[in-house]
């Protein structure tokens, strides 16, 4: 979704209406209680710059909760191709279909080399159901050449070192 007002023009705007409102509001207050200020040009610069100057702090205001909100309904971020879907290995893995999940995991690692979470799902399969901390290493190794971020190495290197943790305390392979 497009804004139909961006950059200085968001301020412009926003500030001319403040400007004019309070102008308004000002002068139908003070004006009873004020009736000697003469109304003219030069009064009326001064009252709309001073009303400029006090909107500042509610535009800024009013620019973050604007870009909150935007950010809700119309996340900026967009991604080249579509995300992952851990669904249905899960689901094969708390159906008791190990092979299945493992299958499903190893399509997802195909597609996705850069991501760490589906050679960790396979890495927990093989730990905490067949306790292979053999397959572990094999697959650890195999992630090892494909995930290059640092923060989804982090992860990768994490739970390998959490699932051969029983085993002497060697470095990781």
């Amino acid at each position: 979704m497009k804004r139909w007002f961006t950059g200085v023009g968001k301020y412009v705007l926003i500030g001319i209406w403040i400007a004019q409102t309070g102008l308004v509001l000002l002068m139908c207050a003070l004006l009873e209680k004020f009736h000697h200020i003469p109304f003219n040009w030069k009064t009326y610069l001064r009252i709309k710059i001073l009303s400029y100057a006090l909107s500042l702090p509610f535009l800024w205001t009013l620019d973050g909760a604007i870009d909150f909100l935007e950010s809700l309904y119309c996340p900026s971020k967009k991604f080249d191709r579509p995300q992952p879907v851990y669904s249905l290995p899960e689901r094969l893995r708390r159906e008791g279909r190990l092979q299945e999940a493992l299958c499903a995991y190893h399509d997802l690692a195909s597609q996705y080399p850069d991501l760490a979470k589906p050679f960790i799902g396979m890495m927990d399969i093989y730990d905490l159901e067949y306790h292979d901390n053999e397959s572990v290493r094999k697959v650890y190794q195999a992630a090892v050449k494909t995930v290059t971020d640092k923060r989804e190495r982090a992860l990768l290197d994490r739970a390998c070192r959490d699932m051969l943790k029983d085993e002497t305390q060697e470095p990781l392979p």
